[in-house]
């Protein structure tokens, strides 16, 4: 809409520039926050792996909110360790996927079938 009204000639004070974020990893502190209750109350994970993820959720943001990114970030990497770890190898950004490659490895069955054809001939 902005552009559209600049080729009409309004909105001349706008400068547009910058970098377009297309994905929801925006803020991974507030994101790494909600692991713990989702993966609890998708059944994912117990009351007991429930608690220890959180504390390990809220020590990375009190890191964060101090100033320690450093320390926050690798708690971060430490809680998406511990999912995985402590579940069916759940893919923390889509717990959908259980020990699965990526969607973008899977094949559909028939590309899967064709090559089980060339390969038999």
């Amino acid at each position: 809409k902005i552009v559209a009204a600049q080729k009409k000639g309004l909105l001349k004070d706008v400068k547009l520039g910058g970098v377009a974020i297309g994905d929801g990893a925006v803020s991974m502190v507030d994101a790494g926050a909600t692991y713990p209750d989702i993966l609890f109350q998708t059944s994912q994970i117990d009351y007991t792996q429930w608690h220890w993820l959180t504390i390990i959720a809220s020590k990375m943001q009190i890191s964060y909110y101090k100033g320690d990114y450093n320390n926050a970030n690798n708690l971060l990497g430490y809680l998406m360790e511990t999912i995985h770890n402590m579940t069916d190898d759940v893919f923390f950004y889509n717990i959908r996927y259980h020990h699965q490659p990526s969607p973008s490895l899977m094949m559909n069955e028939s590309e899967e079938q064709a090559r089980d054809k060339a390969y038999l001939k």
